[in-house]
């Protein structure tokens, strides 16, 4: 019983710390998506995304940017789920459905 008991508990406050940590990752992309030009294009060739990735316990993030900053911004997210996300590892989180897009185009000068 007292097991069963510290293990609800335990649950609890992973999923609670977890939630945290997908909040400071949303709010750190937030920060780097206005320190980075991330979606300004020209032509359609110069944007990629719309690839669905788990990461820091969310089961499809998608990011759509410009090619010459999209590896960049993906590498900065990972560096930051692997110091910060280790509480989403095995989480079991709702999964996401992949969503069905069109290939990354350009629009009136923005990656879409």
């Amino acid at each position: 019983m007292l097991f069963l008991i510290f293990t609800a508990c335990f649950g609890t406050k992973s999923t609670e710390v977890c939630h945290q940590a997908r909040d400071d990752f949303y709010e750190y992309f937030q920060s780097l998506k206005e320190d980075v030009d991330y979606k300004s294009c020209s032509t359609s060739e110069e944007c990629d995304g719309g690839y669905c990735n788990d990461i820091c316990g969310i089961s499809c993030f998608s990011l759509t940017a410009n090619t010459a900053n999209y590896d960049l911004i993906y590498d900065q997210l990972r560096q930051f789920a692997d110091e910060n996300c280790k509480a989403c590892i095995g989480y079991e989180y709702e999964i996401y459905p992949e969503p069905e897009t069109e290939p990354a185009w350009c629009e009136e000068g923005e990656c879409q």
